[in-house]
């Protein structure tokens, strides 16, 4: 038996009350990870427009051969 069906077969054994918490847990976690993720494109958004406002060329287009 996997280490992943070892774990979602002990997770099947949980009451409804502990799976909820862990659903909720898991909730948690996934929107910290969005926010995470939104706060560094906005920093890296700002630092691109800062650099277009300062005339400097953030893009290329050069052809490759």
């Amino acid at each position: 038996m996997s280490k992943l069906e070892k774990i979602q077969e002990e997770i099947l054994s949980l009451s409804t009350e502990e799976r909820e918490l862990i659903s909720i847990f898991l909730k948690s976690a996934q929107d910290n990870m969005e926010a995470d993720y939104t706060q560094a494109w906005n920093k890296e958004l700002q630092r691109r427009i800062d650099e277009l406002d300062n005339g400097k060329q953030i893009w290329s287009h050069q052809s490759r051969q």
